[in-house]
């Protein structure tokens, strides 16, 4: 049977989908006339209230481009399930969700009787304005949209940046650079932003020259494309990467060209993922605390689940923390 959302029924009566979840929640402020209405509409459509059952069905959308070759999918996919599972979830999958057409995504949630969704990689506008209409509890991870309402779960990449050029001004860095592809992610260009601010802040000099603003995140990672790159230029003292697969990356290009870390450049990293510990030389990077996150994020989802209030939406900042390597 076709799970019949909150905003059904308020579409059907020209409400708002907050008066919807007041009336069958039995709460105050709603007018006799509008709480009869919303209760028998209700019933014409079938809906089901939520009676706090023993289990869920959670549909996890990414995408496959990023799930292939990022910590940030590949991990944390793998901790959003098992939070799931010890939350009393059934977690099901849809990976490639900028290519698959909104009819299947509603289909699955049909076929599974999902009752929330947790988003891990980012997607355009027109998929977040189709999946919105779905009228299920949703979540973003890692991202967000400044006009589109979801509630979302980011680190503090700004906070996180100042922490890294707070340490290496103090370990007498003066030059420092930025690289990664804006495009490619939210988290990447509030990281680029958050270093920008951060030299600002501390005095240091700011030089253009040494942000490298990829087009791709491939490139990104690239150390042929990244050995041409840094090849014949002037570089930082130190550069801090949009997360550790590009530290690592860098780290061997800089190798290629007669560049020793940290002897003649510092490398940063972000995510504390397990390239940290397996780069040579060892990573400083940033802990997103991916275990938090993962928490937050299910939390978050489930508070959703058990209210039926899809109208409340809270941007979710999670702390990070430094991580010191032998890389600057």
């Amino acid at each position: 049977m076709k799970k019949v959302t909150l905003k059904e029924i308020a579409d059907q009566l020209n409400v708002s989908v907050n008066t919807v979840s007041l009336v069958l929640r039995n709460q105050p402020g709603i007018s006799k006339e509008t709480r009869q209405s919303v209760l028998s509409m209700a019933e014409k459509l079938g809906y089901r209230p939520r009676t706090a059952p023993s289990w869920r069905s959670v549909l996890i959308l990414s995408n496959i481009e990023n799930t292939d070759d990022t910590y940030f999918s590949n991990a944390f996919f793998k901790l959003i399930k098992m939070e799931l599972e010890l939350n009393g979830c059934i977690p099901f999958t849809l990976h490639s969700l900028n290519t698959v057409s909104q009819e299947h995504v509603r289909e699955v949630i049909q076929e599974k009787n999902i009752d929330g969704i947790v988003v891990i990689d980012e997607i355009g506008e027109l998929h977040a304005v189709q999946l919105q209409s779905i009228g299920l509890p949703v979540v973003l991870y890692g991202f967000y949209f400044p006009k589109i309402p979801f509630n979302s779960v980011m680190e503090d990449n700004i906070s996180a940046m100042s922490l890294i050029v707070s340490q290496l001004a103090a370990k007498g860095y003066r030059n420092i650079g930025f690289i990664g592809g804006l495009d490619s992610s939210k988290s990447f260009s509030e990281r680029w932003l958050g270093t920008v601010l951060a030299i600002k802040n501390e005095g240091l000099s700011l030089n253009m020259e040494h942000m490298f603003i990829s087009q791709t995140y491939s490139e990104c990672c690239d150390v042929g494309y990244l050995s041409r790159l840094f090849a014949g230029r002037s570089l930082p003292d130190a550069l801090l990467c949009g997360n550790d697969k590009i530290a690592m990356a860098s780290i061997k290009a800089l190798g290629q060209i007669g560049y020793s870390v940290p002897k003649d450049i510092g490398v940063v990293g972000f995510d504390n993922s397990e390239l940290a510990s397996l780069c040579i030389p060892t990573l400083t990077t940033i802990d997103n605390n991916s275990n938090l996150q993962a928490h937050t994020v299910v939390q978050r989802l489930l508070s959703m689940m058990d209210s039926d209030q899809l109208t409340t939406i809270e941007r979710i900042i999670t702390p990070v923390s430094l991580v010191e390597g032998e890389s600057c």
